[in-house]
């Protein structure tokens, strides 16, 4: 099927992305690679610890209404909590780079409900 603006067949007759080249001083030279080592480095001193929900799958979801993309927003929510004890009402970056189609993602606030969720799935009550 076609979406509402082509995008499956536009993207069908896309051209395939190529390379593109910069030609920079050395000076932006240097001080883009310096800003990539560093990049890397922050990365590789990040640690990475995982945690299962159990009581939350898609089946889940799907039976209270709720978009996969919203349990992802409530899974950067409850890994939040956990790593500062407490929420934030504001719109906070997280990188998801380290993961295959990784991207900078942010962390919508925090409702009453989604609070109130959250504390249920750390109780191990998510109905």
């Amino acid at each position: 099927g076609e979406h509402e603006a082509g995008g499956r067949r536009a993207a069908a007759r896309a051209a395939p992305p190529r390379r593109l080249r910069f030609d920079v001083s050395p000076e932006l030279g240097a001080k883009v690679e310096a800003a990539r080592a560093c990049a890397a480095a922050e990365a590789a001193a990040l640690d990475l610890d995982t945690a299962t929900v159990r009581s939350v799958s898609a089946s889940w979801a799907k039976g209270r209404g709720v978009s996969l993309d919203g349990v992802v927003q409530l899974s950067f929510q409850l890994a939040h909590r956990r790593l500062t004890g407490g929420l934030s009402s504001t719109y906070e970056a997280c990188s998801t780079q380290s993961f295959s189609h990784g991207r900078t993602e942010v962390i919508r606030p925090v409702t009453r409900e989604s609070a109130a969720l959250l504390q249920r799935l750390e109780e191990g009550d998510a109905d």
